[in-house]
Order: C-alpha cells, then sequence, then structure tokens
C-alpha cells in the first residue's frame, strides 16, 4: 500500500493498521506521512520529514 502511494503522488495515507517495518522505512526514505492504528479519537502519525 504504501509503495502504491508513493508512485502514484499521494503525500500521506490514513489506516486502521499499523506498519511493516519495511513500510517505515520506505516512509522515511520517500517523505511520505501515514496515519496509522486509528481506533477511535486514537492513532499513530509516522512520517518520514524530519
Amino acid at each position: 500500500m504504501i509503495i502504491k502511494t508513493a508512485q502514484m503522488g499521494i503525500p500521506f495515507v490514513v489506516s486502521r493498521s499499523g506498519l511493516t517495518g519495511m513500510g517505515h522505512t520506505i516512509v522515511r526514505k520517500i517523505g511520505l506521512t501515514v496515519i496509522g492504528r486509528i481506533m477511535g479519537k486514537c492513532y499513530l502519525l509516522f512520517t518520514g520529514q524530519h
């Protein structure tokens, strides 16, 4: 999902699930933002931007 999103030029992904190790590595390399593990009002934010 992360690779397909990057190929389409979409700057962020929202997902109910979390990231795999490979997904996190790709996010960091390409600067993609991922909002994951969404449950109600709680979520985790992963960003490749520093």
